[in-house]
């Protein structure tokens, strides 16, 4: 039957603060009221959260805090073989902010005292492994205190002779220091406070709160002097009467003596209020909602509410203050999202990958003009936040040929590739490493290995001859003779000839590098170079220009290069610097 309901505002609502507010007022049913296949749930809210529907059903939804919590499922039962293990059903559950799912498992607790009783408690932490934390045994046992991060998922007391032969034991969870069962038979479970007797009596019932009693087979009853009396039968709130023909009961009383139902179903679905409950012709639209939508009352019904935002905004703050990740003046792309989804928006980040470093081991990153590599090489390379590179999809590719030496593999930082033979030209010779984010970006680095001509610099011996004479000849055999630098040229050289004052002493650069104008040995030890080739002229006079060949491994020939060589003989064995 559909039912059609209005609510009346007249009656104030009133948010449990920790106490009790009763409201009086009569029940008056005017027409019918629609309820469409929507659950409620209430087994995971705390105080002064609010319902949200999920696409399924109402939920505990977001107070301004996250709490660790059972969401769904994590049952717990004894083993029926061994009363020692504890079965932990799958479900899932929050730590904080973040979620888990567990798959299910089981726990061992430890024989009980001898002659006194203890609690065990059973928790799971974001290590997703439940654990027990054992209580100490005592004539008056109290539950053990948990940790920061540790989820009470339920609390055991270990009667005093317990072992694993027993038939099982008693598991509630807590809701304060003075709720221990007080009975249990079969497979019923009671939970009262210390001073309470609430009872349990067939199999399969269970029985919450104070002086609450369970007689039915399957049957529950809930809060403080409720009872049921017939299988599979339900009763919820204080001193209810007995109705051997309700499966739910409802029921309200200060005292036992006049006790009265304020509603109940029968098998049939025929429902009966009394008391305490206005219906006025309101319907309830659960067609509609889409996930993380809540239901809000229009005047007419109840319909899914907008409870998302409308349009971006604008973070206005003063300075240093920021929002989370965005800062003063950035627009917080919010239209369409739920407070929790910019919540999480604004408190994550996404950490962008990137190498932090590339190159080929053992490999100098300048070589001399027509010299070469061949065979296989190692690759090396490292990433930062490599958690956000995309499984498998490293690239290395020989930039100057176009050629790609290895394609989708592992961030695994080292690769051993056949690079064939590469042959440096006057061109960088350019490698680069490239991968995909799990973002779709794309991040890369390039190792680049520079070439050059080399310089030459030596000394010649004169023979003892005097100051200016027997001066060597800028030639091949001159070049031939003196040491080689594959380095650039191109600015300042620093060289240390350690020659005698029997030697003269040169230099040689590549035409392509800047003439050298100046040399240096200290603030009061320098002067220029070039002018005409005379004993009382320049340490170093003009240079003359030779065309060069590279005679120790042919790479090149018929470069010109220019030479200086010293107008005299001197003894030099600190390092010269020679200036553009």
């Amino acid at each position: 039957m559909s039912f059609y309901t209005k609510i009346d505002f007249s009656r104030q609502v009133i948010q449990y603060n920790g106490t009790y507010t009763e409201l009086s007022g009569s029940t008056n049913v005017l027409g019918s009221f629609l309820i469409k296949d929507i659950e409620l749930d209430t087994d995971n809210i705390t105080y002064g959260e609010t319902l949200i529907y999920d696409g399924v059903k109402l939920k505990a939804g977001l107070s301004g805090s996250f709490q660790d919590r059972v969401i769904v499922g994590m049952g717990i039962s004894v083993d029926p073989i061994n009363a020692l293990n504890y079965n932990i059903g799958l479900g899932q559950y929050a730590i904080g902010s973040n979620q888990y799912f567990y798959s299910g498992g089981s726990i061992t607790i430890n024989d009980g005292d001898p002659t006194l009783n203890r609690f065990d408690v059973i928790y799971i932490t974001s290590a997703n492994t439940p654990s027990v934390l054992m209580g100490t045994s005592s004539p008056s046992p109290v539950t053990p205190t948990l940790s920061s991060g540790q989820l009470n998922l339920g609390i055991i007391l270990v009667p005093a002779g317990y072992y694993s032969g027993t038939t099982g034991t008693t598991i509630f969870t807590p809701t304060g220091n003075d709720s221990p069962f007080r009975y249990y038979t079969g497979y019923t479970s009671a939970i009262d406070r210390s001073d309470g007797n609430s009872s349990a009596l067939n199999n399969f019932a269970i029985a919450l709160s104070r002086d609450s009693r369970a007689t039915g087979q399957d049957s529950v009853a809930i809060g403080y002097g409720t009872k049921t009396d017939t299988n599979f039968q339900t009763a919820i709130g204080k001193n209810n009467d007995y109705d051997s023909d309700a499966v739910l009961i409802v029921g309200y009383s200060d005292d036992n003596l006049s006790p009265k139902n304020a509603l109940t179903i029968d098998i049939s679905g025929n429902t009966n209020v009394k008391k305490a409950l206005v219906v006025k012709d309101i319907e309830i639209d659960t067609q509609t909602p889409n996930n993380g939508d809540v239901l809000a009352y229009d005047g007419v019904k109840y319909s899914p509410a907008s409870n998302r935002f409308s349009s971006d905004f604008v973070v206005s703050l003063t300075s240093p203050k920021t929002l989370g990740k965005y800062t003063n003046g950035q627009t917080v792309p919010a239209s369409g999202k739920t407070a929790m989804e910019v919540l999480l928006d604004i408190a994550i980040e996404y950490l962008n990958p990137a190498f932090n470093s590339f190159s080929i081991s053992g490999q100098s990153t300048l070589v001399e003009i027509g010299s070469s590599i061949t065979g296989s090489k190692t690759f090396i390379w490292g990433t930062t936040n490599s958690s956000n590179v995309s499984a498998n999809t490293i690239n290395i590719v020989n930039t100057t040929s176009s050629s790609i030496l290895i394609s989708g593999t592992t961030n695994d930082g080292s690769q051993i590739i056949n690079i064939s033979t590469i042959t440096f030209n006057s061109s960088p010779q350019i490698f680069n490493i490239n991968a995909i984010n799990t973002l779709g970006a794309i991040l890369s680095s390039n190792f680049t290995i520079n070439t050059t001509y080399p310089y030459f610099y030596g000394k010649y011996a004169s023979g003892g001859a005097s100051a200016g004479v027997n001066r060597p000849v800028a030639n091949q055999s001159l070049i031939n003779s003196g040491t080689k630098v594959v380095a650039s040229s191109t600015g300042t050289i620093t060289i240390t000839f350690n020659s005698t004052s029997d030697d003269y002493i040169w230099f040689a650069i590549p035409t392509v590098s800047t003439s050298k104008t100046k040399w240096y040995i200290n603030a009061l030890n320098n002067g220029n170079i070039g002018g005409s080739i005379s004993v009382g002229g320049n340490l170093f006079p003009a240079y003359d220009s030779v065309s060069i060949n590279d005679v120790t491994f042919l790479y090149w020939s018929g470069i010109i290069y220019k030479i200086y060589i010293s107008n005299y003989q001197t003894g030099l064995t600190v390092p010269i610097q020679l200036q553009n």
